[in-house]
C-alpha cells in the first residue's frame, strides 16, 4: 500500500468522522505519508455557513467557492498568473 494513498489517509478521515472524535471539535488534522498530524490552536481565515444540513454538490461549489482563491491567490494584490 502506498504511503499516499486514499487507504492511507481513510482511518483519520473515518476516525473524524466518528462518534469517538467528539472531544476534537475546532481541530485541524494532518494526514498522509504515514503520518497524522494534530495542529494547535488553528485560526478560521474563511468560513461558509448554512441555516440546514449542508448538500453535498453545494457544500463543495461554496468551499471551492470561498477558499480556493484564498489558498491559490493569498495575496490579492499580486499579479494572476
Amino acid at each position: 500500500m502506498a504511503r499516499l494513498s486514499a487507504q492511507n489517509v481513510a482511518p483519520p478521515v473515518v476516525y473524524v468522522a466518528s462518534e469517538r472524535s467528539d472531544w476534537l471539535t475546532g481541530r485541524v488534522i494532518q494526514c498522509g505519508n504515514g503520518r497524522i498530524g494534530l495542529f494547535s490552536n488553528p485560526v478560521v481565515t474563511r468560513e461558509v455557513v448554512t441555516d440546514g444540513v449542508w448538500d453535498m454538490d453545494v457544500a463543495f461549489t461554496e468551499m471551492e467557492s470561498a477558499f480556493q482563491e484564498a489558498i491559490l491567490r493569498p495575496n490579492p494584490f499580486a499579479p494572476k498568473s
